[in-house]
């Protein structure tokens, strides 16, 4: 449920006054909290928040790297400048969020020579890990910098109900597919009538067969082998005590083969987790298909964030299909990786964990 701003008023921000674990030095870069409807209103769950940057090295070569976090409830992107808030869906009252900043990339630093050392004279002096005595003066190592700002959200009491999804229909219409013949068109109308807490999803599954896209209102569903197969699709608007489940029986032709399905042997990432100063690792998948029916067998790499390169699928001995593809952070972090694979009747599904290096620039 979008933020309603009135209309004709100035849009106006609520600056956070609270912080915590403050740092000693003058040289990190702080990000102020602004919250442009801090008490939410009744009948509503979200709110916009903002981050104000303060940073006293702007020339260092070091980007400022935020990240969000809360009690409860959620944010569109914690990564963001700016992005919407949640309430969660069974909290009212206060909320505590908080924003920590630091400086990303450790090959840029404060320099050490008499150069660096004259431009940042008066914001390093008193401000670094060791000091030394003499003709010496410190060095601020900006990569120890991290600052953490807190305020609070006051989440509205009373918040309406939540309205689930409702499943009208899982429709085929084929619902007894034709000899010769190996695929239908299926259906999914549903619908959530608050959008709340999240946006509508639907997936389609079934034990044989497979669908083009399991996730799409309308797909094509391949059978997997003869005879009866039960198709279902799960909605969920983010609420588990809202989820909705509606099947109904497809009828394979007699005469299609009985399909093996593929086996998918593994996903790695060498190394699981990538060095700091690196934004790639290595990511092998490994699969085989003995029938080769009833398409030939693919593998798909995604990921939530990031992106893969080289990831073209190949063909070795006994028929194997594999990838050695490239996957290249682009957020510090954990992130999974998974592979799909399919035949086009079954679809097997292995996932790995990657860490991405905490000195990795954010895009904005």
């Amino acid at each position: 449920m979008p933020v309603v701003r009135p209309r004709g008023l100035a849009f106006v921000w609520f600056a956070s006054m609270i912080a915590a674990c403050k740092s000693s030095s003058p040289s990190c870069p702080e990000a102020t909290l602004l919250i442009e409807v801090p008490d939410i209103p009744a009948g509503q769950s979200q709110t916009v928040v903002a981050l104000e940057i303060d940073n006293p090295l702007p020339d260092n070569g070091l980007q400022v790297i935020t990240e969000l976090s809360a009690e409860s409830g959620a944010f569109d992107d914690r990564f963001a400048r700016e992005t919407t808030y949640t309430c969660a869906h069974d909290v009212s009252g206060p909320v505590e969020i908080c924003v920590r900043t630091t400086f990303g990339n450790d090959e840029a630093r404060s320099g050490t020579d008499e150069e660096s050392l004259a431009e940042n004279a008066d914001s390093t002096i008193g401000a670094a890990e060791d000091y030394l005595r003499g003709p010496h003066v410190t060095v601020l190592d900006p990569l120890a910098c991290s600052e953490v700002e807190c305020t609070t959200i006051t989440c509205p009491e009373g918040k309406p109900e939540n309205s689930c999804p409702i499943i009208e229909a899982l429709r085929a219409d084929d619902t007894s597919i034709p000899l010769g013949e190996t695929t239908t068109t299926v259906r999914v109308d549903a619908m959530d009538l608050d959008g709340s807490p999240e946006p509508l999803r639907t997936e389609l599954r079934s034990e044989t067969g497979v669908f083009e896209d399991r996730f799409a209102q309308e797909t094509a569903f391949t059978c997997g082998e003869p005879g009866p197969v039960e198709i279902c699709v799960d909605a969920s608007d983010g609420d588990p005590a809202c989820d909705q489940t509606r099947c109904r029986t497809l009828q394979c032709p007699s005469n299609i083969p009985i399909n093996f399905c593929p086996s998918l042997f593994v996903i790695n990432a060498i190394p699981s987790k990538v060095p700091r100063g690196e934004t790639t690792t290595l990511v092998q998948t490994r699969a085989q298909d003995i029938d080769r029916f009833p398409l030939p067998l693919t593998l798909t790499l995604r990921a939530l964030s990031g992106r893969f390169q080289n990831s073209e699928n190949m063909t070795g001995q006994s028929d194997v299909v594999f990838q050695d593809a490239t996957y290249i952070c682009e957020r510090p972090g954990d992130v999974e990786i998974c592979v799909d694979a399919t035949d086009g009747a079954c679809l097997k599904t292995r996932c790995a964990v990657v860490e991405c290096p905490a000195d990795l620039t954010t895009p904005l």
